[in-house]
């Protein structure tokens, strides 16, 4: 588990309680609330302050950003050029088993919401770089402009996921689930991303077989 990224983004989604939000039927008639979840109810009161474009913001801006930041390697001539495209390309597999798990680990959108999070967090903070990436790491340390900026949408704009209790924070079990999706967010993205370093490690090891 890497602790500063994980960190943050409780610290962030717990002040995102104290900021002053519309009011609920205002919310809601807006746009509408994600499906609520059927196995845990005490999330049931945090799940209906997650909507739609939630789940999209911290993906589309995570993955949005690692796409401009890869545009040289794509584009430009380099020494290292397939190094290089390998090692974007297995940025966005990685990418894509998180994704596969914040999305679709639970039915409660609370905590999709908070695997999502926790997951784009992990792969800014700590995603390889070298320099047979073009712009080489100085270019890359533009993830963590993109990190701040999704942090700082969770606190001031975000669905708060708080674990204490503030004014705005509604009636009901909210803590519980809270602190569960967080602690989901903290352990599952790495159980993800070793996984997958596992099956990369073992594919590696049957083609070097191979030849």
């Amino acid at each position: 588990m890497h602790f500063p990224e994980h960190a943050l983004v409780v610290l962030v989604s717990t002040l995102a309680g104290g900021v002053e939000r519309l009011p609920a039927n205002h919310t809601s008639s807006s746009g509408g609330t994600c499906g609520r979840g059927g196995s845990w109810a005490d999330c049931e009161v945090l799940d209906a302050l997650v909507r739609p474009e939630h789940m999209l913001v911290p993906w589309c801006l995570t993955l949005g950003g690692i796409l401009f930041l890869g545009l040289p390697t794509l584009l430009l001539r380099s020494r290292h050029k397939e190094a290089g495209l390998m090692l974007l390309a297995w940025t966005f597999l990685q990418s894509l088993g998180l994704v596969l798990c914040s999305l679709f680990a639970t039915d409660h959108p609370v905590l999709n919401f908070a695997l999502s999070l926790h997951s784009c967090a992990r792969l800014l903070g700590r995603m390889r770089v070298s320099d047979r990436l073009v712009g080489g790491r100085w270019w890359w340390l533009l993830r963590y402009l993109l990190l701040a900026q999704l942090l700082a949408w969770e606190a001031l704009a975000g669905p708060p996921v708080s674990v204490v209790r503030w004014p705005a924070t509604p009636e009901g079990a909210a803590l519980p689930c809270a602190f569960f999706a967080h602690l989901a967010g903290s352990v599952a993205p790495d159980l993800v991303l070793c996984l997958l370093d596992a099956l990369g490690g073992m594919g590696s090891c049957i083609l070097a077989s191979g030849d």
